[in-house]
């Protein structure tokens, strides 16, 4: 067997690989409330669309993609999750064509595979998110830029324009991908001939991005007024911020922290082997997501908007320059390729595994199918806070969340219109005193309005659950509180 077959044989089982991690949990848990909001926004009429995703403080594109799966293929959770499934698919091939055009195809090979087993890279492959999107247009971006480099013609020129004009519409963290393209650009023109060719081809390439932009231009200063809403979350100019992202990057904020280490000493030596070998598209790589790094570090300061999710852009250029210093390793200790590269395989496996298992979602589909089985249709349903309230009623009462609620979702208080309440101290003495009847949905966590001690507390004084949904050791409880 030659060696462009064995190299073709390699990549088709990474990405098969890639393929089983994603799909193998895909539809296994209830829409979480990110994917069942945006559900919910792309089930609007046309006109609506727009205005409810400004509310999102999001760009549209991935919304108009739900909306158009929905309207061809339905509305199961499966299908909204399958765009985010193809588009991390898409990614692994992609990233090889990209790491294959900075380094060699045994880097190519080794790269890929760790984006095929990255836990970020899963988990957002089986969210109904923008995340995946966003991942896939990256990577299709840095390529294109490599093209027009290398090329500098029209065909490339219009091709970047509308990929990084697409790019700003699925997050807008785009622009600085587009940044960071521009500076790489930008000394390919101070450096090389032709300039007047490639300044040119560059400008168009910009004005073709910002026209397809200029729609949402509106949409996007209204959005202005909400962007404090990821406040809560949203990473602190602090010693926790890089190791935040980095986690997020190696293990999926999991807890291998031994792991996540290994992987940051990949980065520093890959970074340090390419230096020694002069092999400056990889030095760049590196310089970019440090300097990016850095940069979004400073942005801290003025804004609450980064989050790790938000940074996944880099994901693919981190682990490039990681699988190199692998690949260095492997070398110096004279290790076969095929042997040392099944080893790092081996070792991604297990964070993998976790990854595509987890995530924080519940059970709420088939608690929703369980109260309308067994309930009946005017008694009300307690849970403990208002994002689970919202996932509950998106499956009992899918206009719920924005018919009824509209903007009070956010909301602890109590609507008497509202099929689902939240569990309040008064509700609780009800409870207790048999002032009340109905159903207590109790989550294995929950996101804001209360804490695990609570969750025990509240699991210890209802007594024997009814019903009680696993998923992975957790454990959903459903209690029927009988009337008075």
């Amino acid at each position: 067997m030659d060696q462009h077959r064995k190299h073709f044989y390699s990549l088709l089982g990474i990405i098969c690989l890639g393929i089983i991690m994603r799909a193998l949990f895909l539809n296994h848990q209830a829409l979480w409330y990110d994917e069942m909001a945006q559900a919910s926004v792309a089930s609007a009429d046309w006109k609506d669309l727009f205005p409810l995703v400004t509310r999102h403080t999001s760009p549209p594109l991935d919304y108009v993609l739900t909306k158009l799966v929905m309207l061809l293929f339905g509305n199961a959770d499966w299908v909204i999750r399958m765009p985010a499934f193809l588009f991390g698919v898409a990614s692994i091939y992609v990233f090889y064509l990209l790491a294959r055009a900075l380094t060699d195809r045994e880097n190519g090979l080794l790269a890929t595979a760790l984006l095929a087993l990255s836990p970020m890279a899963i988990f957002y492959s089986q969210e109904a998110r923008m995340y995946s999107l966003f991942l896939f247009l990256s990577l299709t971006s840095y390529l294109l830029t490599l093209f027009f480099i290398e090329r500098n013609d029209l065909k490339t020129s219009v091709r970047l324009g509308i990929i990084n004009g697409l790019l700003i519409l699925s997050h807008y963290f785009g622009i600085f991908v587009v940044a960071g393209e521009g500076i790489i650009l930008l000394s390919v023109l101070l450096s090389n001939s032709g300039r007047k060719r490639r300044a040119a081809f560059t400008a168009g390439a910009l004005l073709i991005s910002g026209v397809m932009f200029l729609p949402w231009l509106p949409y996007f200063v209204t959005q202005l007024d909400y962007t404090g809403a990821e406040a809560g979350y949203a990473l602190r100019a602090n010693r926790y911020f890089f190791s935040s992202i980095l986690s997020s990057f190696t293990t999926g904020a999991g807890q291998h922290r031994v792991w996540a280490y290994a992987y940051v000493f990949m980065f520093v030596l890959g970074a340090a082997w390419a230096w020694r070998n002069r092999e400056k598209k990889v030095i760049t790589v590196a310089l970019s997501v440090a300097g990016t790094l850095g940069l979004l570090f400073g942005l801290t300061y003025y804004a609450r908007v980064v989050t790790p999710r938000n940074v996944l852009f880099l994901l693919p250029l981190f682990l490039l320059v990681c699988a190199y210093g692998f690949y260095a390793i492997i070398k110096r200790c004279r290790i076969s390729y095929i042997p040392g590269t099944l080893i790092v395989v081996l070792l991604a496996v297990w964070p993998a595994v976790q990854a595509a298992r987890s995530g924080g979602k519940i059970n709420w589909r088939d608690a929703a199918v369980y109260l309308r089985q067994h309930g009946g249709g005017d008694e009300k349903v307690i849970t403990t806070d208002f994002i689970s309230r919202a996932c509950l009623a998106y499956y009992l009462d899918p206009e719920a969340d924005y018919v009824i609620m509209k903007e009070r979702w956010r909301e602890t208080a109590n609507d008497p219109g509202w099929k689902v309440w939240v569990l309040t101290d008064e509700l609780l003495a009800a409870i207790e005193v048999q002032r009340f009847s109905g159903w207590v949905v109790i989550p294995p966590s929950a996101f804001l309005a209360v804490t695990e001690e609570q969750i025990d507390e509240y699991n210890a004084r209802m007594g024997r659950p009814v019903k009680q949904f696993k998923l992975f050791k957790r454990a959903l409880n459903i209690y029927k509180v009988p009337p008075s």
